[in-house]
């Protein structure tokens, strides 16, 4: 049995703050799954900046809550492997979502 399954990540979806364009979402979601014959599309956000709206109303679906985590980092903000000189900088947690196709099923 083979499968032929395409899957890609939405890495990063910005826009100025407090800017409204409506319908932008779904449209460069829909084009994406157009140029890209991909039949999923992974996302995930960050619980400290992002509500459910944008996800929710393009069509994702929430698929899993992601602990909250920690990584040390110098004062360069890069990760650091010397303990002792390090910080300790904590997220919120992070949820993860998945849009299909027209024709795909989540997985």
């Amino acid at each position: 049995m083979t499968f032929n399954i395409k899957a890609s990540e939405l890495k990063n979806f910005v826009i100025k703050n407090n800017t409204h364009i409506p319908g932008l979402g779904s449209k460069i979601i829909s084009f994406y799954f157009k140029k890209f014959n991909t039949d999923f599309l992974f996302s995930y956000s960050d619980n400290r900046y992002c509500s459910e709206k944008f996800h929710s109303s393009v069509g994702f679906t929430k698929l899993k809550l992601i602990e909250p985590a920690y990584e040390y980092i110098n004062s360069k903000f890069t990760e650091r492997t010397d303990l002792v000189t390090a910080y300790k900088i904590f997220d919120c947690g992070k949820t993860k979502w998945c849009l299909t196709s027209s024709h795909g099923k989540i997985i």
